[in-house]
């Protein structure tokens, strides 16, 4: 009997066809109760088998974590807006789904998503943001602007499977400060559900991709898009669509909570359009705004294989196209060693952090900052390919964290020690009072930033074991916390910077390696 590890992308379909086997004997040989749920890194016996065409790779050892002590926390995160729609619900033969605080009434879905109007009367006239009625034709309520609101109630229901209605929502987030005016926090939408793992939201402003929302759908999370019909000022969309999933075209299925009807999304280069020629409320056009999800429970889509959660060693392509400073996706920040860097979207720099390059907050100036490191850091690239082929890690992350700690070597002193830390040694700025046994060769060696990368890895190995729930992006994004301050202060993707050197460093290490990894890293 011979084995297989799983890889991201895999299903046991496709495995048990690869082998000359069936999926029945596959979940038998290895007590697998339910066979569209399988994880990545799971090794399987296989009961019967020809030889496969190619061999699994297999991830590397476990080594040791470890450990610092916290800081102050991030800044708050900030609102979005959202405009009108109408409504005129279509029909559809997929599952419904019951809204326990209404007997008898129900609601059909798309893609294991429940298809809500923003214009349905148990909540057309609501006051958005407030309590009591005011009424569907005002500008206040639920029917005129709260297709952000649908769009996010239809997201998050799936994700928990609990029927969490825009009405729901509402109330929730004018309970937790979910609001400001008419403007909703994203980031709070996903504590409507009560849910282990929790779900969590990520506004990404701008450099939302095709790429990343086909990573998102594949992992079985809807993602919301802003669209534009309206105005032509993309940093604001006029309305927003629940995705939820794509057709074998290669273009997107979508709900739209102007009527709860569905439409069709189609690729024009990294945008997205959908024209009322094809039943479309209007013509739409996505330019990379986006909400994207993690935690909580992947959504199934109807006649489709669930594929294997990623793993930090096999990766599907991803998310991110840097903004402003590299407008267009490019193969490389996608694909390859890097390609874990575009399962998720972080915010970037906080303010404090940008401030030294007087650079502004957020992803555009962690990407200006690693901008002005490149030429220092590009000394360093074939070391940071070859250790990150080693030790299994992306080599774009690996100079990012030189960018972060040393300014790729423009805060050393000649002796390789930090201009302001007397602890910290060396290219990645390794804690010589932490970890005296990992100072080993010169400051610029590849043994240092082979040292530097065992430390990493033995922090992923850390947030793995801690937080299995986490996703592979998560837990690499949760050790590059803990490379600033130990494993052991890494609890919440949500809180995951409280703590940290300028409260954000995991979110701007990981937005300067996206920027970097488009750079060739």
């Amino acid at each position: 009997m011979s084995s297989y590890r799983i890889r991201s992308g895999d299903t046991l379909s496709s495995i048990a066809r690869r082998y000359g086997t069936t999926v029945d004997a596959l979940a038998n040989a290895n007590n697998i109760r339910d066979p569209n749920r399988i994880s990545a890194g799971r090794q399987l016996d296989i009961p019967s088998q020809r030889a496969p065409s190619t061999s699994p790779r297999v991830p590397p050892p476990p080594s040791r974590p470890s450990a610092q002590a916290p800081l102050p926390a991030p800044p708050p995160h900030r609102a979005d807006t959202f405009t009108p729609g109408a409504q005129t619900p279509r029909a559809t033969t997929e599952r419904t789904w019951s809204d326990p605080n209404n007997p008898g009434k129900t609601y059909p879905s798309r893609d294991g998503v429940p298809r809500f109007s923003q214009g349905d009367t148990d909540w057309a006239g609501s006051r958005l943001g407030g309590a009591g009625e005011v009424g569907a034709s005002s500008r206040d309520s639920i029917q005129q602007q709260g297709c952000a609101i649908t769009a996010s109630a239809m997201a998050v229901s799936a994700l928990s499977g609990q029927t969490i209605t825009p009405a729901q929502m509402d109330g929730y987030l004018d309970r937790n400060r979910g609001y400001s005016g008419n403007s909703v926090d994203f980031t709070r939408v996903g504590g409507a559900a009560n849910t282990q793992p929790p779900i969590t939201s990520t506004r990404v402003r701008g450099s939302l991709t095709p790429e990343g929302i086909d990573q998102q759908l594949d992992a079985g999370r809807p993602v919301l898009v802003g669209v534009n019909y309206r105005t032509t000022n993309t940093e604001k969309p006029d309305h927003w669509l629940t995705v939820t999933g794509r057709n074998s075209d290669g273009s997107y299925r979508a709900i739209d909570p102007n009527g709860g009807g569905e439409l069709t999304l189609h690729r024009d280069g990294n945008q997205l359009v959908a024209s009322t020629a094809e039943g479309a409320r209007h013509d739409y056009r996505f330019s990379g705004q986006g909400v994207t999800f993690s935690g909580g429970n992947p959504v199934r889509p109807n006649g489709q294989d669930v594929v294997a959660n990623a793993s930090p060693e096999e990766l599907a392509p991803t998310e991110l196209a840097p903004t402003e400073l590299a407008p267009t996706t490019d193969v490389a920040a996608t694909t390859g060693d890097n390609a874990i860097l575009g399962q998720l979207q972080t915010r970037g720099a906080s303010p404090r952090t940008a401030s030294q390059d007087r650079a502004p907050e957020g992803i555009e100036g962690s990407q200006q900052m690693a901008e002005n490191d490149r030429a220092r850091l590009e000394r360093f690239r074939d070391t940071f390919q070859q250790v990150g082929n080693e030790y299994g890690l992306p080599p774009a992350l690996l100079a990012a964290i030189a960018s972060r700690e040393s300014r790729g070597g423009n805060g050393l002193n000649p002796d390789g020690t930090a201009k302001y830390d007397p602890n910290g040694y060396g290219l990645m700025q390794i804690d010589a009072l932490h970890n005296p046994e990992l100072i080993r060769g010169g400051p610029y060696s590849r043994e240092h930033v082979a040292a530097a990368a065992g430390l990493l890895r033995d922090n992923l190995r850390a947030m793995q074991s801690a937080h299995p729930e986490w996703s592979p992006a998560e837990q690499l994004r949760g050790a590059v916390a803990a490379y600033n301050m130990g494993p052991g202060n890494v609890r919440t993707v949500a809180n995951m910077d409280v703590g940290s050197t300028g409260g954000d460093y995991s979110s701007d290490v990981w937005a300067r390696a996206q920027y970097l990894a488009s750079r060739g890293f």
